[in-house]
């Protein structure tokens, strides 16, 4: 390879009009809300109610006024082939998410555009090869096994905070290369407020609120990452971590800042989207026995001992309910994008430095697309029916383009190596005495964290 193909691209220069997005939405329809905080509110009590009231009253492009940005919401699949595929490079994922996520997650591949983000890619693809995804799921099987085993049969329990401390020790142990030990409660607290932080009503940081706290615990995180790194710039571990700290020729290698701000994304992603999934699924199978029952056949007919990769993918109906769980409640429920310059999306003249936010969840539930869109019915994604191929972008819980989930096939087969487990062990019945209410940002979860009845098989 030439030292030209090599050399190393830089990070786009957006000027300073750039970061303000633009206010000049009157032409489109929707309204502001509430002087100051327009829709927040609205919109964090209930997404779901929110996003279906205004594409009655407005249709499938709207604009409105949220987290002290006017923006502008499109909810068809037209459009997200058009944002999300972006063959004019018109659109900014760094300028979109910059207003929720760049001071806690800056420097991640969300945050990252064009050559800049292809460069800094390619450097964690290593990491997601097929290869790589074996040894994972050969690293992952003896943890889940013990971790499942020790849960109490007969009484409630809170799956929601059980599978997510779970994930995040998976994920520590496979990308750092090492088990959180005694800092684990500290690591995944950090985590939580890092989250809980991107949808701060309040922000500016003022003490003992949510942004104050997540700005606190990434310095917590950078800190105890960056003390990892002089132990790994010259070692040859085969973990991500020590990866990025040796990894690439001198005009290539990462800054310490630039590791830290990849592994504190990368762990992030690696435990809270999965989380957000797998609750979601394994609500679902106890709100519909009979297909716990199915997938419980599928399990039991695997003989014993740990699964390969082949053996996860072979796990076909297994597939179609994880398929249909991301439908209903994709993890990241709006994907943001900022117009660099004037342009029109389905039908809609968008000014240049727009907000515009992609309404997967809307998407996911349209009945232009889809079937009963409310249902649980994993069938619809069988080869009979194949209803998520009636667009390429009627379904798009990772995305799509450039930006598509770089971890997208190690969060499928971790799912279904957890629910595998689950489905040998246990059956399990939701414990719910009042509907259940959620949340949809920063990810998918019921507020009561799932309560369920696990009974041995």
């Amino acid at each position: 390879m030439t030292a030209e193909a090599t050399a190393r691209p830089r990070a786009p220069h957006y000027p300073a009009s750039l970061w303000a997005p633009n206010a000049r939405l009157d032409h489109l329809p929707g309204h502001d809300g509430w002087p100051l905080l327009g829709s927040t509110l609205e919109y964090l009590a209930d997404q779901e109610a929110f996003a279906m009231r205004q594409h009655q009253r407005y249709g499938r492009v709207w604009r409105n006024h949220a987290f002290f940005t006017r923006n502008v919401v499109f909810q068809s699949a037209d459009a997200a082939e058009v944002l999300l595929l972006d063959r004019e490079k018109n659109f900014s994922s760094q300028l979109g998410w910059h207003q929720n996520l760049a001071s806690f997650f800056s420097g991640g591949l969300m945050l990252r555009d064009f050559d800049d983000h292809r460069f800094h890619r390619r450097l964690l693809q290593s990491a997601f090869k097929r290869s790589a995804l074996e040894g994972y799921v050969a690293q992952m099987h003896p943890h889940i096994v013990d971790a499942v085993a020790s849960w109490p049969a007969g009484s409630t329990l809170r799956f929601y905070p059980r599978i997510k401390r779970i994930l995040l020790e998976q994920a520590a142990t496979i990308f750092l290369g090492m088990p959180l030990g005694a800092e684990a409660d500290r690591v995944l607290s950090a985590f939580t407020d890092l989250t809980l932080g991107t949808v701060a009503v309040v922000p500016v940081a003022v003490p003992g609120l949510a942004r104050w706290k997540a700005l606190r615990s990434r310095e917590y995180l950078a800190g105890y990452l960056r003390g990892l790194i002089p132990s790994r710039r010259g070692r040859g571990g085969s973990d991500m971590f020590s990866h990025l700290c040796r990894d690439g020729d001198e005009g290539e290698r990462l800054s310490d800042d630039e590791v830290v701000d990849h592994m504190i994304f990368l762990l992030m992603a690696a435990h809270d989207t999965t989380t957000s999934a797998l609750t979601t699924l394994v609500e679902a199978l106890g709100r519909h026995p009979s297909w716990q029952d199915r997938l419980r056949v599928e399990a039991l007919s695997r003989p014993d001992g740990p699964l390969g990769t082949a053996e996860l993918d072979g796990l076909s109906l297994a597939d179609l309910c994880l398929r249909e769980a991301l439908r209903l409640y994709p993890p990241v429920p709006t994907l943001p994008r900022r117009t660099l310059r004037a342009c029109e999306i389905d039908g809609a003249a968008i000014p240049a430095n727009t907000s515009v936010w992609l309404d997967n969840y809307f998407i996911h539930r349209s009945p232009e697309h889809w079937t009963r869109p409310d249902a649980f019915d994993p069938e619809r994604f069988s080869e009979a029916r194949a209803e998520h191929k009636r667009h390429r972008f009627c379904w798009i819980p990772f995305g799509g383009g450039a930006h598509t989930c770089i971890g997208m096939q190690f969060s499928t087969l971790q799912s279904k190596l957890v629910l595998f487990h689950l489905l040998r062990s246990y059956r399990w019945r939701l414990d719910e005495p009042s509907p259940p209410r959620r949340q949809m940002v920063p990810f998918p979860k019921r507020l009561d964290d799932l309560p369920l009845v696990f009974e041995r098989v």
